[in-house]
């Protein structure tokens, strides 16, 4: 699909749309939670200078996709900043009905650990609060490294960007390095209902196809 940002959100909205809408922090999670985009566009979104650069990014991958992503963008939005209702109401669905052609894809064989730990990305950036003690779990299993560590937990680091470093990490990881992940999560009884809901996410057929085509 070949259209551009401004196609869909009119006029004088475009400057505040691009410019002032926070997309790639809660928005992003919520959107790699919904298997909509993934750790690898989260990381060329960053690689953008500016928030504008990175809000066009975001919407120019989102409208390429070949399913339906308009309400779960804009649901993800508004419950990140209700203030945007208004502005949400007047963009213009960029989708075409019919338009949701998953079924023409096959099945890629994905790894189930990859995608659990990505459907569960939002709720782990926000709920997880020991980070620092699941780190040290993971040095201690040679999971991640002292280089690793001094990332994750660098000094200035809200709990989010730490978490979502960690995730990162996680995900190019093996299924080895879930387990460790997860028996971490378990030791820590901060954590250990984190990893009851991991390990009980359904991984859909859907799921790995969105996942194969990003």
């Amino acid at each position: 699909m070949n259209l551009k940002t401004d196609s869909y959100i009119s006029g004088p909205n475009y400057d505040e749309f691009v410019h002032n809408v926070t997309l790639d922090t809660t928005v992003l999670d919520g959107l790699i939670s919904k298997c909509c985009l993934t750790i690898e566009d989260r990381e060329d979104i960053l690689n953008e200078r500016r928030l504008s650069e990175r809000n066009r990014m975001i919407l120019n991958i989102l409208m390429a996709r070949p399913y339906g992503t308009f309400q779960t963008f804009t649901e993800e939005l508004i419950e990140f900043d209700r203030s945007k209702i208004d502005l949400v109401s007047k963009m213009k669905n960029y989708e075409c009905e019919g338009e949701d052609n998953l079924a023409v894809f096959e099945v890629m064989d994905l790894s189930s650990h990859t995608i659990k730990l990505q459907k569960n990305f939002k709720i782990l950036v926000n709920e997880l609060a020991t980070t620092n003690t699941i780190v040290d779990h993971l040095i201690s299993d040679e999971v991640l490294c002292l280089e690793d560590q001094a990332e994750v937990c660098a000094h200035g680091n809200t709990k989010e960007q730490s978490n979502r470093l960690l995730l990162t990490k996680l995900m190019y990881k093996n299924a080895d390095a879930y387990t460790h992940f997860l028996s971490a999560l378990e030791e820590d009884t901060c954590s250990e209902e984190l990893a009851k809901r991991i390990k009980s996410t359904e991984v859909t057929e859907k799921d790995k196809i969105k996942i194969h085509i990003a």
